[in-house]
C-alpha cells in the first residue's frame, strides 16, 4: 500500500465506460441513422435529386400499371418520391411532386388496365388532394426533424467542449497544488518525526499531516484521471485483507473524522489492487462524512452467494435526489448547487471514485439508504481460500 501518494497507475480514456451508462442507446442510434439518411438526401445536387425522384415515380407507375391499375393496387408507392422531395426541396418540392403524383395516379393511370376503364374524376381529385396534404405534412415534420437534429448536434458539441474545459481545469489546478503541497507534507512529516512535543502540538501536527496526505491523494488521483494516465495494463491485482485496507483509510484521517466512521468489516481476502481500492474507499468515506456531519458513517462488508463481497458506505445525511443520480458522478457537480449549501467541495469526489472503480473493473452504485441518507455500494471478488 502507498504511504503519501496514491498507488494508482493509470487510466486510459478509451477504457472509461460510465457506469450509469444511461438508457436510450437505441433511441440515439435510430436518431443518428435518420439523421444520416436526411443528410445524404439533403446534400444531393438539385439536378441529381430531380432525376432520382423522377425515376422513383416512373418505377412506381410501371409497377402499379403492370399489377392491373389503380383499382387493383392503391398507388401508395408515390408517397416515397413525395417524401424524397420533401427531404431535398422542402415544402415547395413536396407539393410539386404531390401534384405530379396525383396526375400520374389519376388521368394517366387506368382503373383497370385490361378493361381500359378510367377512374372517376372525383376519385382523381380526392387522391390528388390527399397527396398534397400528405406532402405538406411530410415537409413540415422533416423541417422540425432537421431543426431538432441541428440542436442535438449543437448541444453535443457544447457538452464535448465543456468536458474538455473541465478536464483542463482539473489538471491545471491539481498541478498548481503539487509544489506547495509537497512542502507542507514534507515539513509536517519532519516535525512529527522529531517528537518530544506537548500533546496539543502533537495533535495539531497529526491533523496537519492527515489533511496534507488526504489532499495529496486527491490531487494525485485527480491528475491521473483528468489526464487519462491510468492504464489497465498496469493494474496490479493480488489477494489483500479488506479489513486492513479499510483500517489504513481511517488511520490516515483526522482523529475527529475517524471516530465518526463505524467499520463492520471482517478479515476477508479480496482480489484487487490494494492501493487503488484504498484510494477509492477514501473518496467514498470522505464524501459520506462531508454530507452527514456530525452523524456517523457506516462501512460494512457482506459476503454474497456468488463468493463476492459487497462493501457499503452509508451515511445518515439528507440523502440524494433521485433526479440527481444520473449526474452524481460528473465532475464539478453538487446535488445542492445553491450559494447557501452546507457542504463544501468542488464536486469531484464521486467523479474520481467512479473513475477508480472503472479502473478496477468493479461496479459502483449510488442510492438512497433505508431510513434516510445515501449509500455507495461496491462489489469485489474474493479469494477461493477466504
Amino acid at each position: 500500500m502507498g504511504t503519501d501518494s496514491l498507488g494508482v497507475h493509470s487510466l486510459n480514456e478509451a477504457d472509461h465506460r460510465p457506469g450509469d451508462r444511461r438508457a436510450g442507446g437505441g433511441k440515439h442510434a435510430a436518431s443518428a441513422l435518420t439523421g444520416r439518411v436526411v443528410e445524404a438526401l439533403g446534400r444531393m445536387q438539385a439536378g441529381r435529386g430531380v432525376i432520382v425522384i423522377a425515376i422513383t415515380m416512373i418505377v412506381g407507375w410501371l409497377w402499379i400499371f403492370s399489377a392491373g391499375g389503380a383499382s387493383h393496387v392503391p398507388p401508395h408507392w408515390f408517397y416515397i418520391p413525395i417524401l424524397m422531395a420533401a427531404v431535398r426541396f422542402g415544402i415547395p418540392g413536396a407539393l410539386v411532386t404531390a401534384i405530379i403524383a396525383g396526375v400520374l395516379a389519376g388521368p394517366f393511370m387506368p382503373a383497370e388496365v385490361k378493361l381500359g376503364t378510367h377512374q372517376l374524376l372525383s376519385d382523381e381529385l380526392f387522391r390528388a388532394l390527399w397527396f398534397l396534404v400528405i406532402g405538406g405534412l411530410m415537409a413540415l415534420i422533416l423541417a422540425r426533424l432537421k431543426e431538432s437534429l441541428s440542436r442535438e448536434a449543437e448541444i453535443a458539441r457544447r457538452e464535448a467542449e465543456l468536458a474538455t474545459h473541465k478536464a483542463a481545469v482539473l489538471a491545471t489546478v491539481s498541478h498548481e497544488f503539487r509544489t506547495p503541497l509537497s512542502v507542507i507534507l514534507g515539513s509536517a512529516k519532519m516535525l512529527v518525526s522529531q517528537g518530544g512535543r506537548p500533546e496539543l502540538e502533537t495533535a495539531l501536527l497529526d491533523g496537519m499531516l492527515a489533511s496534507a496526505r488526504r489532499l495529496n491523494d486527491l490531487v494525485t488521483t485527480v491528475l491521473a484521471v483528468s489526464e487519462g494516465s491510468l492504464s489497465h495494463a498496469e493494474l496490479i491485482e493480488a489477494p489483500a485483507s479488506l479489513h486492513e485496507i479499510v483500517s489504513m483509510v481511517t488511520s490516515r484521517m483526522h482523529a475527529r473524522d475517524s471516530r465518526r466512521v463505524h467499520v463492520h468489516v471482517s478479515d476477508v481476502l479480496v482480489v484487487t489492487d490494494p492501493g487503488v481500492l484504498e484510494s477509492l474507499l477514501r473518496q467514498l468515506i470522505e464524501n459520506a462524512l462531508k454530507f452527514s456531519a456530525p452523524k456517523p458513517v457506516e462501512v460494512t462488508a457482506t459476503r454474497q452467494s456468488d463468493s463476492s463481497v459487497q462493501i457499503v458506505v452509508a451515511d445518515r445525511g439528507p440523502g440524494i435526489d433521485p433526479q440527481f443520480l444520473s449526474r452524481a458522478f460528473d465532475p464539478f457537480t453538487q446535488g445542492d448547487a445553491s450559494l447557501t449549501r452546507t457542504s463544501a467541495g468542488l464536486g469531484v469526489g464521486l467523479f474520481v471514485a467512479r473513475r477508480l472503480a472503472d479502473y478496477l473493473g468493479i461496479n459502483l452504485d449510488l442510492g438512497e439508504r433505508a431510513g434516510g441518507g445515501a449509500e455507495a455500494t461496491l462489489t469485489l471478488r474474493t479469494t477461493t481460500d477466504a
